[in-house]
């Protein structure tokens, strides 16, 4: 229990910070993106590095969260890259599908590690948006309450 609160409490503050974090868009294209995640925890502030593409993605908003493994027949793509990522393409990549109401998110992992830590960061901090109702008071507020006493048998 305690391992997984450090393991939150971690991804939160890097979120909060802000991460650099490969996107796949809508045309199977990798992107380089910052994501921040927003005070109050409420949403996820997404940058796609190119003039106004930012764009901000309420956590109330999600419906569907996912995880897939894809793997790579044809070896030929391993060096690879595209102009405007630093992806690798490598053999296997480890995808974390945010699914909203009207839009998804598709994340891009190398390591299957950092995919299931950014999904199961991600699955706490929307499930405390959707289910917490009080206004934003301080981060440790935010951070704390998930594994406290009612809460931490979910």
């Amino acid at each position: 229990k305690m391992a997984l609160l450090q393991i939150y409490q971690d991804s939160v503050l890097d979120l909060l910070s802000g991460l650099e974090l490969t996107l796949m868009a809508g045309n199977q294209e990798y992107v380089d993106s910052h994501c921040q995640l927003m005070p109050g925890f409420t949403s996820l502030k997404v940058d796609y590095g190119c003039d106004n593409c930012i764009a901000e993605f309420p956590l109330k908003n999600v419906t569907k969260m996912y995880r897939v493994v894809k793997r790579r027949a044809n070896h030929l793509h391993l060096a690879e890259h595209h102009p405007r990522t630093s992806y690798p393409f490598p053999e296997t990549e480890h995808i974390v599908i945010v699914e909203f109401v009207s839009r998804k998110l598709v994340f891009v992992f190398t390591n299957e590690v950092e995919a299931q830590r950014f999904l199961l960061c991600f699955e706490f901090l929307t499930w405390q948006s959707q289910h917490d109702e009080r206004p934003f008071d301080g981060y440790r507020e935010r951070i704390i309450p998930l594994f406290d006493g009612e809460l931490s048998g979910w």
